[in-house]
C-alpha cells in the first residue's frame, strides 16, 4: 500500500515539459507501478508521457513483464500496443520522420523477442506489427525476422493465417540480403514467395533500364540490335578478380616449369658432362634463361607498374636478343633497388632468381 501510494505520488509531482524525464526512467516506474497496481489515471498518464517519447525507449525498458492474471504470455504486449498506438495517433509536427523510424525499428526488435513466446496469440503480433503506418519502415527486414522467428516458435499457423500475417511486409522493401532468404523460406505461404521473387525481377528490371540508359550511344534503330544485359557492378569486379586469380596461377605454373627445366638441365650437365650436351645442342640456351628470368621478376612484381615484363616477352620471342638483355638489366635495376613491393617466391626459394640472373649474364658475356 505504501508503495503504490509513493509511486502515484512520484507520477503526479512529475513536470509537465516534455522530454523533462528521460524515457528509459519512466518505463521502469511504469514496471514499478504494474507491480505495485496503481490506479488507472496515474498509469495512463505514465503511459502518454512515455509514448512522447517513445523514439528515446531502448528495447531492454520496453520488455516489461505481465503482471496480470488474465495474460498468457511473459512480456505485457498489451501495454506496447497502446504506446505504440499513442505514438502514431501524435500530430506530424511532434512526431518527426526520424523518431518514425526509430520507433519501428524499436517495435522489430520487440516482436522479434516476443515472438518466441508460445503463447503470444496472432491478433496481438498483428495488432503490434501494424500499429505503425507503412512509411515508417524504410525496410522490412526486421519485421521479416520478427515474422520468420514467430512462425518457428509456432509452427502449428495455419495457411490462412500466414497469408494474413505476410501482409504486413512489403516484399519490394526487402534488402538484397533478405530477399534471397524470403524466397527459399518454406515456412511462408507461396504467395508471398512469389511476391518476393517478382518484386526482385522488377528490381532486376529497372536496373537493366537504367544501366542501358548510361550505356554511351545507342543504336539509331534499336528494335534491329538485340539487347544484351548489362552486366552489374558486382559482377564485372568479380570476373575481373577471376581473370587476375587465372593470371598469377598461369604465371606460378610457368615459373614452377621453368624452374623444374633449370634444375632437371643441372643434373643432367653434371651426370654427362658440360661438352655432351654443347655437342647435341640440348646446352639451355640464352632465351630459356631471358624467359625464366622473366617469370620471376613476374612472379615478383606481376603488380607493379614501371617493371618491363612485357617489353621482355615480347623481344624474346622476337628472338632479339640485345633488346632483351639491356631489358633484362633494367629489370635487375628494378629488383635491386627494392622497387618491386611483393617478395620473390619460386619454389620458397629465391635463389632461383639469382640463378637466373647469372645464367643470362653469363650467356650475354
Amino acid at each position: 500500500m505504501k508503495k503504490r501510494f509513493f509511486v502515484e505520488t512520484l507520477v503526479g509531482i512529475l513536470p509537465p515539459e516534455r522530454d523533462s524525464i528521460p524515457c528509459n526512467f519512466l518505463l521502469r516506474l511504469l514496471r514499478t507501478a504494474n507491480m505495485v497496481g496503481i490506479e488507472p489515471t496515474y498509469r495512463a498518464e505514465l503511459e502518454k508521457r512515455i509514448s512522447w517519447q517513445l523514439d528515446q525507449a531502448s528495447v531492454k525498458e520496453l520488455m516489461i513483464p505481465s503482471f496480470s492474471h488474465t495474460s498468457g504470455t511473459l512480456l505485457d504486449v498489451e501495454l506496447v500496443i497502446r504506446l505504440v498506438k499513442r505514438f502514431a495517433s501524435l500530430d506530424e509536427g511532434v512526431r518527426s520522420v526520424v523518431a518514425l523510424g526509430k520507433v519501428a525499428k524499436l517495435v522489430d526488435c520487440y516482436l522479434a523477442e516476443a515472438a518466441l513466446d508460445t503463447n503470444l496469440s496472432l491478433d496481438e503480433f498483428i495488432a503490434l506489427g501494424g500499429a505503425l503506418p507503412s512509411h515508417a519502415r524504410a525496410m522490412d527486414d526486421g519485421l521479416y525476422r520478427a515474422i520468420d522467428t514467430y512462425l518457428k516458435a509456432h509452427p502449428g499457423v495455419s495457411k490462412q493465417d500466414r497469408k494474413v500475417l505476410c501482409r504486413l511486409i512489403d516484399s519490394r522493401k526487402l534488402s538484397p540480403e533478405a530477399s534471397p532468404h524470403a524466397a527459399q523460406n518454406e515456412r511462408l505461404p507461396v504467395r508471398a514467395v512469389i511476391q518476393v521473387l517478382f518484386s526482385e525481377q522488377t528490381k532486376l528490371n529497372l536496373h537493366v533500364d537504367w544501366s542501358g540508359s548510361f550505356s554511351g550511344t545507342r543504336s539509331p534503330n534499336p528494335g534491329l540490335v538485340p539487347q544484351a544485359r548489362c552486366l552489374s557492378k558486382r559482377e564485372v569486379n568479380a570476373q575481373q578478380m577471376e581473370i587476375k586469380k587465372l593470371k598469377e596461377d598461369l604465371l606460378r605454373v610457368q615459373s614452377q616449369c621453368i624452374v623444374m627445366q633449370m634444375q632437371m638441365e643441372k643434373i643432367l650437365d653434371k651426370k654427362k658432362g658440360f661438352f655432351r650436351w654443347r655437342k647435341l645442342g640440348i646446352m639451355p640456351s640464352f632465351k630459356s634463361s631471358v624467359y625464366s628470368w622473366y617469370i620471376a621478376v613476374g612472379m615478383a612484381a606481376r603488380n607493379e607498374k614501371g617493371c618491363v615484363l612485357t617489353d621482355i616477352g615480347q623481344a624474346v620471342i622476337a628472338k632479339e636478343l640485345e633488346v632483351a638483355e639491356a631489358l633484362v638489366v633494367k629489370a635487375g635495376d628494378i629488383l635491386a633497388k627494392g622497387q618491386c613491393s611483393q617478395k620473390i617466391v619460386i619454389e620458397s626459394d629465391s635463389r632461383n632468381v639469382i640463378n637466373a640472373v647469372n645464367g643470362v649474364k653469363s650467356s650475354v658475356s
